[in-house]
């Protein structure tokens, strides 16, 4: 089941597939000539997903983050979010493979961290 209620205090969603392409600018240095993306992309991407599905909800935190396998650019992934305030769990999954997975804090309304 996919929640799109905004106003809702929980999520159960997963995101269309996303892909981070092959000219992303953190990807030079992250390693020549065998790029990874970067964890702190993945967990960019995350945040901006659930922003999109709950404009209202601010991440405060990231409470747990496990990088289980590389992510390679071009390679197509979701992002699962679910859970209720203050802890929502994500999974990042490309094909069967589990990228990543963790917990973020967050509330509506700003983040005291802005």
């Amino acid at each position: 089941m996919t929640s799109t209620d905004s106003s809702s205090p929980a999520i159960d969603f997963t995101s269309e597939t996303l892909r981070i392409a092959a000219d992303h600018p953190s990807l030079p240095g992250h390693f020549p000539g065998h790029p990874v993306v970067p964890a702190v992309v993945g967990l960019q991407t995350v945040t901006e997903v659930l922003q999109r599905q709950r404009p209202k909800w601010q991440v405060h935190g990231i409470r747990q983050a496990k990088f289980m396998s590389p992510l390679l650019p071009e390679e197509d992934f979701t992002i699962v979010l679910r859970g209720s305030l203050p802890n929502i769990e994500f999974q990042c999954v490309s094909g069967e493979r589990l990228v990543a997975k963790g917990s973020l804090e967050v509330g509506v309304g700003e983040s005291e961290h802005a």
